[in-house]
């Protein structure tokens, strides 16, 4: 072939596979801190979103809740029209 015994690696060779070997093991960790990144941007928008989601739930309990009472306002408003007196739940619960 080329002169030289099986399995022999000459000096150049060995340059140019630990060049590639280098270059290889870059990549590798470039992609493995990209993915490490992404992980902690997903985290943290997760996180995020989890924050946002309560925050609705809690905005529509309380919208829930002021309509509740604002019914019942009106509720009694139109008893009283009606020249009914309407009991508490106290009073009523009392008797």
């Amino acid at each position: 072939m080329d002169d030289q015994p099986a399995g022999t690696v000459t000096l150049e060779d060995r340059a140019e596979a630990q060049k590639r070997l280098d270059a290889s093991t870059k990549r590798g960790q470039d992609r493995a801190e990209r993915v490490r990144t992404h992980e902690k941007r997903e985290k943290k928008r997760r996180k995020q979103r989890e924050i946002e989601r309560k925050n609705r739930e809690a905005k529509a309990a309380r919208k829930a809740e002021h309509e509740r009472v604002q019914r019942e306002i009106a509720r009694k408003a139109a008893l009283l029209t009606q020249g009914i007196v309407p009991e508490s739940r106290a009073e009523r619960n009392a008797v």
